[in-house]
């Protein structure tokens, strides 16, 4: 009876476990990003969790200096300092 369990706990623990040695894998190989300009990348997996479903007012993203790039802006842009 309980090795239906048993067996269930194993395989989470082992998709876990692949999860975590991907998440590494990923992680390496942005960290392993260079650029012919000279760009190195450093990456570090951040382990900290966030509370979700923070709201962040229209007025509050207005007044960030946010620039979008014209190659997929929706992910990415520049911040700057507000003035």
């Amino acid at each position: 009876m309980h090795r239906p369990i048993r067996l269930t706990v194993l395989i989470a623990l082992l998709v876990s476990l692949v999860a975590a040695a991907q998440t590494a894998a990923v992680v390496s190989l942005i960290g392993a990003t260079t650029s012919t300009a000279g760009l190195k990348v450093y990456a570090q997996l951040d382990e900290n969790v966030y509370e979700r479903g923070i709201k962040v007012a229209d007025e509050q993203l207005a007044a960030v200096n946010l620039t979008r790039d014209e190659f997929h802006g929706e992910w990415n842009y520049l911040i700057k300092p507000s003035t």
